[in-house]
């Protein structure tokens, strides 16, 4: 199924420890999964787990409202194309 017609959800702080965990259990039940996060690494590296593309991970600190409006206009402009995320 394309990506834009999953059920979606996005999950802060989703790179490591518990959000890690959840966002592999949503992206396991088919869920399209944003991960918004500060850490690129782990971030990147949950992206590229085999999720059949599922997971998007965008960097992002949600102490920033610029950081957060970027990474919601790189995901709405074209969401079913990949954009510069890291």
């Amino acid at each position: 199924m394309r990506r834009d017609l999953l059920p979606s959800v996005i999950i802060t702080g989703g790179a490591t420890g518990i959000g890690a965990a959840t966002v592999r259990k949503f992206a396991s039940e088919g869920y399209s999964v944003a991960v918004l996060d500060i850490n690129s690494e782990s971030g990147a590296a949950l992206a590229a787990e085999s999720h059949r593309g599922a997971v998007q991970f965008f960097l992002t600190d949600v102490r920033d409202r610029s950081s957060i409006e970027t990474s919601r206009l790189c995901n709405s402009s074209a969401p079913h194309l990949p954009c510069s995320k890291t």
